[in-house]
Parts: structure tokens; C-alpha cells; sequence
């Protein structure tokens, strides 16, 4: 057998214009000893070789990459066979730099031809994994990463295998281009730029593309440089989520959200393809990790460029330290103690693009939910309410039997609750889990500096509140976490600081009063007496100018 497989690489030599000429041996002469009565040798003949000066089989695609998958082909079926590795193999004629150059830049040129056609095709967005909200041409895409691992695996070379590593990064950044500027700026503007390459830009070109590219992906943040001007601005829900409030879907309103979800999909199997053992090898070996990470001069040479550039490498190292913090609450316990490894930039810049989407995210959500909630945060009517007993809570449970939502908070709740719903149905159920508690520390923020410190409250007014925010808005969080009031912190520490009954709030202000001008505070410590009212979180200082709110009616 290895006879026959040294045959059949001289044979690819020859075919592939790597030698002159056929070796010796297929010029044997052969006896015959068959007849007595024949003793004139013959000689099996060949045609006369030479070399191909053409290249005929190299320069035609076509025929270079049949030849490349019966070679790839015949190489696994001798490895099935118990083909003993250090023999020569059909795959080592690939190694060779003339050979191997062809086939990486074909892989890559095949690679990406295939990846704008995914993109491109009007089913490439549709989602067909609904707890991550993930499109098709995600798994498409990786099918194509897959299938340049598997080829390039099979080479014995290890600083061949990590060039194929070159070209599935060199795709990833393309997928990473082609979602977050070509796709977002909708189908006409695709067709025009889904051929330009991202290095040939210029710089006025990339100077608009991060202020716009937001703007582009988002609808509801306004419109395009050559649009006309509207009238009547749109619902942001209907604008995002119009394929889930009108029954219609619209690429501008979905784009968005499936562009998000993409990336995370993404960015989830390149952390485990980081710390598989194929690709860990590429890491620890610090000559292939010095190709992966500061780029490859031969594949310059031979007309690869690779994503690594100056600029890339700056914008990565301001956003690391930024997006530390983001990792640790999106990432998974799956994913505990694992490392980026080749796909270390990357993630990067994936984790990065991810963060600034999910900001503008909450930004627009909450933007249309303080909209909703205006009425309901300057109505001093409902704060300023007197009870028909003594003036304060007599009876805090029958008060409270009486209660119902305040009319001017339903706008808000039922927003706060088609929103809520709509992101937890589309977006990836790790990014809502940012998504959700993201909302509600800004909500809590929200509330407590426009709401509570500027409204001044009876004892009814603080029940009305509490009331609002324990049945109404801790009870839509209530389906993402056990304990959504943990999540309003200042909120919850300022309501109970409302509803305290008059002498026990006298005797707090007093308490707090001394400490605060006391000098020695160890003799006197406030936080005792807040810790066992139940405020963990305000300050005794904030814990003062919330009692100075109350109101006492004679």
C-alpha cells in the first residue's frame, strides 16, 4: 500500500508542476519468464513526461478543487484502513507552498462567496432555534467553519493547520462585518456594499459608519440621511417589534434583535471551540500563537490579508477592560473557567459589539417607558391623598384591602409588561437576562429620583406607592427572578422609610439627626437602626431626606 500511495504522489507532483519529470521507476524494465520459448525481454512503455509549464490544473479552479477533495477524500479512507501515519500520505503533496497557497486563498475565496450568499437569501433570517432566538444563517455559516476545520485538520503540517485557523477568523470578522453594517442598513444600500471589501473604505467612510450604524440597525433612533421628514412619529413598539404587535414582519424592526442574537450564538461556539483540544494545541504553541495573534507574513506575501490591523488592536484594548464586567453577567456557568485561546480578539470584539447593542437596547425602552410614566410620576394628587381615619394608617391591612393600581400607572405597567414580554420571546435568553436586570436598575433609579424625591407623600400617598410598586412593578420582574424588589433597592428602602407609622419615623429622625452631628460615630452607629427596619441601602443621610418627605395631616 505504500508503494502504491508513493506512486500516486509522484503522479501529483508531476499533474500539480512541482517536478520535471517521472521518477525512474515507471521506466522498469520487465522480463518475461512466462515461456521457455521466449527470451526477448520487453519493456513496458510510457509516454515520453514533461513538465506542464502551464499549470493547467493549478490556474483552473474548478479542476484544482476536484483534485483537492479526491485528494482530502483518499486521505481519510487510508486512515480508516489503520494507514500508519508516518508513512507518506496523498495530503502531503497539499503542504507544499505552491500547492498550499492555491487552496487556502480558493477556501477563502469559496468561504466567502458562500457566506453573502447565506446572508443574502431571504430565509437567512429566519429563526429556527426559539429559546435563542437564533437565525439560520447562523448555523449556516458555522456548517462552513466547520467544514475548513475538518480540511485543514488533515493536514500533518502544524503551522498549515493553523492557517486554516487564519481563514475561519478572517470569516468570522467578515460575518461580523456583513451583520453589523451591511445587513442593518437594509436591502438597498446591502446590494450596493455587499461587494466592497472592509478595508477600502475611506476614512470619511468609517467616520459615518460608527455614528449611523446604530441609527441604521435601530429604527426607532430616527431615520436615514435622505429620508424625508416625518410628520408623525411611529410607536417604538411598533417600530421594533412590529412583526410581533402588527402581525407583519419588518426587516427594519427585526433586523435589530436577530443581528444580536447572532452574534451571541457566535460568540457561545467560538469560547467552546476555544478550549477544544484541536485549538488549544494552536494556542499553547507559541509559534503558532505568534502567527494567529500578530499575523502571518507569508500569507501577506501570497495576497491574504488578514483583520488584524493597528486600529483593530487599539479599539480592542479600550474596550477590554469595559466589557470584564459584561462577560461576568452574561456568560454562562457552562462557561466558568474558560479562555478565548485563538479566539481571544474575537470575542472581543463580538462581547464588544453585543454590549453597545443591548445599551441601545434599554436606552430605547426606557426612553419609551418615561414617556408612558410622565402622568404618573408629577400626579402629587395621588401622593398627597388624605385617609378618612386620623390621618395615618390606623389600620395598615384594611387601608391596603382598599387600594388598587393608580389610574395614571396603568399606561406605564402595560408598556413596562409588552415590552418585558416581546424582548424575552426574541432576544437570547442570556442578553434578556442582561436585558431585564439592566431595566430594572434604571427603572429604580428612575423612580426614585423623579418620583420619590420630588413628590411629597401622606401616609396614604406612601401605601398608594407601595402598593404600585409590590403588586404592579415587582410582580412583572417576578417571572425572571425570585426576589425582583432585591433589584429596586432604593425604591424598596424609601418605601418602607414612607410607610413607617408616625412615632416609629419620629423616633428614627431623631436617632439619625444625633448621629449625623454627633463627631464620634461608633458611639452611635445609624445603620443598626435602618438594618433592622429593613434599609440596606441608603445612607443615613438619604434615609433623612426621605422622612423629611412625609407629610403629617392633623
Amino acid at each position: 500500500m505504500r508503494g502504491l500511495v508513493t506512486l500516486l504522489l509522484d503522479k501529483l507532483n508531476y499533474d500539480l508542476g512541482l517536478s520535471t519529470s517521472m521518477p525512474l521507476r515507471f521506466n522498469h524494465k520487465f522480463s518475461s519468464n512466462n515461456y521457455s520459448d521466449c527470451n526477448i525481454p520487453f519493456e513496458v512503455c510510457y509516454p515520453s513526461f514533461h513538465s506542464n509549464s502551464d499549470d493547467e490544473l493549478l490556474n483552473n479552479a474548478q479542476h484544482f478543487s476536484h483534485l483537492i477533495d479526491v485528494v482530502l477524500q483518499t486521505d481519510s479512507k487510508l486512515s480508516k484502513m489503520m494507514y500508519p501515519s508516518d508513512y507518506p500520505r496523498p495530503s502531503d503533496v497539499l503542504s507544499h507552498p505552491k500547492v498550499f497557497s492555491r487552496w487556502l486563498l480558493l477556501e477563502q475565496h469559496l468561504a466567502s462567496d458562500r457566506l453573502k450568499i447565506a446572508l443574502r437569501s431571504s430565509s437567512s433570517w429566519f429563526v429556527v432555534d426559539e429559546s435563542e432566538g437564533r437565525p439560520q444563517c447562523v448555523d449556516y455559516f458555522i456548517a462552513i467553519l466547520h467544514a475548513i476545520s475538518s480540511r485543514g485538520r488533515q493536514l500533518s503540517d502544524k503551522v498549515s493547520q493553523a492557517r486554516f485557523v487564519q481563514v475561519q477568523l478572517n470569516l468570522i470578522h467578515e460575518f461580523y462585518f456583513e451583520c453589523v453594517v451591511s445587513l442593518a442598513r437594509g436591502q438597498p444600500e446591502l446590494d450596493a456594499s455587499m461587494n466592497r471589501s472592509p478595508y477600502s473604505k475611506s476614512k470619511t467612510e468609517k467616520g459615518n459608519e460608527t455614528s449611523n450604524v446604530f441609527r441604521s440597525l435601530f429604527s426607532s433612533h430616527g431615520r436615514s440621511l435622505n429620508s424625508q421628514p416625518r410628520t408623525k412619529k411611529a410607536s417604538v413598539i411598533n417600530q421594533l417589534f412590529k412583526c410581533f404587535v402588527d402581525g407583519v414582519e419588518d426587516p427594519r424592526s427585526s433586523r435589530w434583535i436577530l443581528t444580536m442574537n447572532a452574534m451571541k450564538c457566535l460568540h457561545d461556539v467560538m469560547l467552546e471551540w476555544a478550549n477544544d483540544q484541536h485549538y488549544v494545541t494552536f494556542w499553547e504553541d507559541l509559534s503558532t500563537r505568534r502567527l494567529l495573534q500578530f499575523g502571518d507574513p507569508w500569507l501577506k506575501d501570497i495576497g491574504l490579508n488578514t483583520y488584524k490591523t493597528n486600529i483593530m488592536a487599539s479599539e480592542l484594548k479600550e474596550h477590554e477592560s469595559q466589557n470584564e464586567a459584561f462577560n461576568e453577567s452574561c456568560s454562562s456557568d457552562t462557561y466558568l473557567g474558560l479562555h478565548g485561546g485563538v479566539f481571544t480578539q474575537m470575542l472581543l470584539l463580538y462581547s464588544s459589539q453585543i454590549k453597545r447593542m443591548l445599551e441601545e437596547t434599554v436606552k430605547v425602552v426606557l426612553k419609551d417607558l418615561k414617556e408612558k410614566s410622565s402622568l404618573y410620576i408629577r400626579s402629587s394628587d395621588n401622593w398627597l391623598c388624605d385617609t378618612s381615619e386620623s390621618g395615618h394608617l390606623g389600620n395598615i391591612k384594611s387601608e391596603n384591602a382598599n387600594l388598587m393600581m393608580s389610574t395614571n400607572a396603568s399606561v406605564f405597567f402595560h408598556a413596562l409588561h409588552d415590552w418585558l414580554y416581546h424582548l424575552s420571546i426574541s432576544v437570547h435568553w442570556k442578553l434578556f437576562s442582561h436585558v431585564w436586570k439592566s431595566i430594572a436598575s434604571q427603572l429604580d433609579d428612575y423612580f426614585y429620583n423623579e418620583l420619590i424625591l420630588m413628590n411629597r407623600f401622606t401616609s396614604l400617598g406612601a401605601a398608594q406607592l407601595r402598593f404600585d410598586l409590590t403588586n404592579c412593578l415587582y410582580s412583572l420582574f417576578n417571572l425572571y427572578t425570585e426576589r425582583p424588589e432585591s433589584f429596586f433597592s432604593q425604591t424598596r428602602d424609601a418605601c418602607v422609610l414612607l410607610n413607617l407609622l408616625p412615632g416609629t419615623a419620629e423616633l428614627l429622625k431623631d436617632t439619625l439627626n444625633e448621629s449625623v452631628s454627633t463627631v464620634r460615630k461608633d458611639d452611635n452607629n445609624p445603620l443598626g437602626s435602618l438594618l433592622e427596619l429593613g434599609v440596606y441601602r441608603l445612607t443615613p443621610e438619604e434615609a433623612l431626606r426621605i422622612l423629611s418627605l412625609r407629610v403629617i395631616v392633623g
